[in-house]
């Protein structure tokens, strides 16, 4: 069993269904987790209750991952509580819609690289003077599978993804030496409260294109940001784990269109 006792993990886009297993892995192993959450405070109350009689919750923070100085009071507080800050799992995403390349403006790619490179950029440089004194620690973050296979549509986000992942390898590049990791995540299409968008055939499309014949659930994703989180992967940076059941190697040919 992971033990993550006495971990701090600052955790972003903790109101997401994926977000909230996260939390209820990382806290179910003892960790501290602080849940960065920008919108839905009514879903992070409802995960505070729910995970009130696990020892170690640390607390909610309502944070603009855009903003530098909203990121810094996060991260403030955070030490100023626990002292340390163990690991970052930046999960903070922008909304997501579907158009055209021809309808598109370039407000959206802002929206998307807003929240996903510049949050990544201002988290990651808020919690590394603290691991670089410490010499440990682990940021990860959550991406998606779109950058493997692309779908019609998505092109802001799938854009966003690749800086990231570009900000992710050579960052993992420059503080491995003083014992910090950096890694990716990337899940498939995951099944959650937030996914009936996507019609059944759509849904039933895609799960007969992975290899293991289903789609993705928010706690197959937490378990893998856990081995993340852990000191399973002490060995691991640099890298990109892709959580799609097989789906961006498996049966090929393009996705269906929703």
């Amino acid at each position: 069993m992971i033990d993550l006792t006495e971990r701090v993990v600052i955790l972003t886009g903790a109101s997401s269904p994926v977000g909230q297993a996260v939390a209820r892995q990382l806290v179910d192993a003892g960790a501290t987790v602080v849940l960065g959450y920008h919108r839905r405070m009514e879903v992070v109350e409802r995960l505070l209750k729910e995970l009130e009689p696990l020892k170690g919750l640390g607390f909610p923070y309502a944070v603009n991952v855009a903003s530098r100085p909203s990121v810094d009071a996060m991260v403030g507080e955070s030490l100023r509580q626990f002292g340390h800050i163990d690991a970052l799992v930046h999960n903070a995403h922008g909304p997501i819609e579907r158009h055209p390349f021809l309808q598109r403006t370039w407000e959206d790619y802002e929206c998307q690289l807003d929240v996903l490179v510049r949050g990544g950029f201002n988290c990651c440089q808020a919690v590394l003077e603290e691991m670089v004194l410490r010499r440990e620690g682990k940021i990860l973050f959550l991406l998606n599978n779109l950058l493997a296979r692309p779908v019609t549509g998505y092109n802001p986000f799938t854009t966003a993804i690749g800086a990231l992942k570009g900000l992710a390898r050579d960052l993992a590049n420059e503080v491995g030496e003083v014992g910090i990791s950096v890694n990716t995540l990337s899940p498939g299409f995951t099944v959650t409260s937030e996914t009936p968008h996507a019609p059944a055939h759509v849904q039933d499309a895609l799960a007969c294109q992975t290899p293991l014949r289903r789609l993705a659930l928010p706690e197959d994703i937490a378990q893998a940001v856990l081995f993340f989180v852990s000191d399973l992967s002490n060995f691991v940076t640099g890298e990109n784990l892709t959580v799609d059941g097989g789906y961006t190697f498996g049966y090929g040919g393009p996705s269906p269109a929703a």
